[in-house]
């Protein structure tokens, strides 16, 4: 008989309401629901080995009994019953010894590569891979000091936890958890001026579409992507104003009241003025020394 650990995917999600409002004078059912993931045993293979017991005239316990020994002795533990199929017996197991890690660094083109540091943890009171991966990117943004993202969010190090033996990865921790949640899409919305009405209208979404998704439900690669590169030029804007005025004590930057103001001085521009307003704001920030006025 074999034994073989294999890692769980999420090969679906099924919506679970959270909760549901009516509205009477609509008559518009508003819903918040998350995503459940659907589990299937079918990544990596984790760990492999044979039982020695035969498996056409040998007794289930017996094997079920020495695959427990053989994946104890690697570090995993049998966590739930044991279950028999037509040609197997499956049980759900964690990893439950010792870690061994790399870091690794991200070059320009996000290709990965060791990091150039020794590894020096010696004791982990971690109850996990996640918190032990945690433990060392923390010691490390604490030693060495060094951006954890580039300008984009992306990660600059992670970490990759495997068992201490064997070759499989358990867990790759990066230097950055920003992934656009529902709070981050609204944050990064919010601090570029747009409206969500805007943002459905330039993503060809409806509002509710962008409500549903800053209430929870998952955001779209599409809509990640596209946000991405609305902070990036928001940002440009920024560091090019800030560059004008960083060292002129008498700087004015002009800004627009209304809509049709800002088109007729940025007929080309696709955004509104009050994206404009917080992008005088982030400059305002950043000099502070500046005069602030609305155009003509």
């Amino acid at each position: 008989m074999h034994v073989t650990v294999i890692e769980d995917e999420a090969v679906n999600y099924r919506e679970e309401i959270v909760s549901e409002t009516y509205d009477p004078e609509t008559g518009e059912i508003t819903r918040e629901v998350r995503e459940i993931p659907v589990w299937e045993s079918r990544g990596a293979q984790m760990f492999y080995a044979e039982t020695g017991v035969d498996a056409r005239e040998g007794d289930a316990e017996d094997g079920i009994k020495a695959a427990e020994e053989l994946m104890e002795a690697a570090g995993w533990t049998v966590v739930g019953p044991w279950e028999a199929t037509p040609t197997s017996c499956v049980a759900t197991v964690e990893y439950t010894g010792g870690y061994r890690h790399t870091v690794e660094a991200a070059d320009s083109a996000s290709e990965w590569a060791p990091a150039p540091t020794e590894d020096r943890v010696e004791h982990s009171d971690a109850a996990c891979a996640e918190e032990y991966a945690a433990e060392l990117l923390r010691q490390w943004a604490k030693e060495y000091r060094a951006p954890l993202t580039d300008a984009d969010g992306r990660p600059a190090f992670r970490v990759r936890v495997r068992p201490q033996s064997g070759d499989a990865v358990l867990v790759t921790v990066t230097s950055s958890r920003a992934e656009m949640t529902a709070a981050a899409l609204k944050v990064a919305r919010e601090s570029m001026g747009l409206s969500d009405g805007w943002l459905a209208e330039h993503l060809g979404k409806t509002s509710r579409s962008v409500r549903n998704w800053e209430s929870g439900r998952p955001v779209p690669d599409d809509v990640r992507e596209t946000i991405a590169e609305l902070l990036r030029q928001t940002r440009e804007t920024v560091q090019a104003l800030v560059e004008q005025v960083r060292d002129d004590p008498f700087a004015e930057v002009v800004t627009y009241a209304t809509d049709p103001a800002y088109r007729l001085a940025h007929p080309v521009s696709p955004y509104p003025a009050s994206w404009h307003r917080a992008v005088v704001a982030q400059v305002a920030a950043r000099a502070p020394h500046i005069r602030i006025t609305y155009a003509d």
